[in-house]
Protein backbone atom coordinates (compact mmCIF):
# COMPACT_ATOMS: atom_id res chain seq x y z
CA UNK A 1 0.00 0.00 0.00
CA UNK A 2 2.92 2.19 0.62
CA UNK A 3 4.50 2.09 -2.90
CA UNK A 4 1.35 2.37 -4.45
CA UNK A 5 0.58 5.79 -2.72
CA UNK A 6 4.10 6.84 -3.51
CA UNK A 7 3.20 5.69 -6.99
CA UNK A 8 -0.31 6.80 -7.33
CA UNK A 9 -1.03 9.18 -5.10
CA UNK A 10 -2.49 9.63 -1.56
CA UNK A 11 -5.69 8.00 -0.45
CA UNK A 12 -7.68 8.22 2.25
CA UNK A 13 -6.75 4.43 3.62
CA UNK A 14 -2.75 6.08 4.05
CA UNK A 15 -2.66 6.76 7.51
CA UNK A 16 -4.09 2.75 8.43
CA UNK A 17 -1.04 1.38 5.97
CA UNK A 18 1.45 3.83 7.45
CA UNK A 19 0.34 3.02 11.04
CA UNK A 20 0.50 -0.91 10.09
CA UNK A 21 3.62 -0.55 8.74
CA UNK A 22 4.54 0.88 11.38
CA UNK A 23 3.53 -1.77 13.97
CA UNK A 24 5.79 -4.24 11.82
CA UNK A 25 8.70 -2.84 11.57
CA UNK A 26 8.21 -2.35 15.34
CA UNK A 27 8.12 -6.00 15.43
CA UNK A 28 11.05 -6.35 13.27
CA UNK A 29 13.00 -3.87 15.69
CA UNK A 30 12.81 -0.77 14.29
CA UNK A 31 11.01 1.01 16.83
CA UNK A 32 12.63 4.99 15.87
CA UNK A 33 11.10 4.50 12.02
CA UNK A 34 7.67 2.45 13.34
CA UNK A 35 7.13 5.69 15.65
CA UNK A 36 8.13 7.98 12.76
CA UNK A 37 5.30 6.10 10.70
CA UNK A 38 2.64 5.94 13.82
CA UNK A 39 3.20 10.10 14.12
CA UNK A 40 2.74 10.46 10.42
CA UNK A 41 -0.37 8.65 10.29
CA UNK A 42 -1.67 10.51 12.73
CA UNK A 43 -0.88 13.88 11.05
CA UNK A 44 -2.15 12.59 8.22
CA UNK A 45 -5.89 11.45 9.70
CA UNK A 46 -6.05 15.33 10.72
CA UNK A 47 -3.95 16.62 7.67
CA UNK A 48 -6.35 14.67 4.97
CA UNK A 49 -9.93 14.51 6.74
CA UNK A 50 -9.63 10.67 7.10
CA UNK A 51 -11.89 9.86 9.75
CA UNK A 52 -13.29 6.90 8.83
CA UNK A 53 -9.96 4.95 9.59
CA UNK A 54 -9.34 7.54 12.46
CA UNK A 55 -9.79 4.80 15.15
CA UNK A 56 -7.99 1.57 13.41
CA UNK A 57 -4.93 4.23 13.22
CA UNK A 58 -5.31 4.90 16.90
CA UNK A 59 -5.77 1.54 18.34
CA UNK A 60 -2.39 0.31 16.28
CA UNK A 61 -0.27 3.42 17.39
CA UNK A 62 -1.58 4.19 20.86
CA UNK A 63 -1.65 0.43 21.60
CA UNK A 64 1.72 -0.79 19.83
CA UNK A 65 3.64 2.12 19.13
CA UNK A 66 3.19 5.14 21.64
CA UNK A 67 5.09 3.67 24.17
CA UNK A 68 8.24 4.25 22.35
CA UNK A 69 8.34 7.96 22.70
Amino acid sequence: MVQIALAEGITDMLPTALANFGAALLASGDPLQAFRLGKLSLQLIHKMNATGCEATVNIVVQGFIAWVS
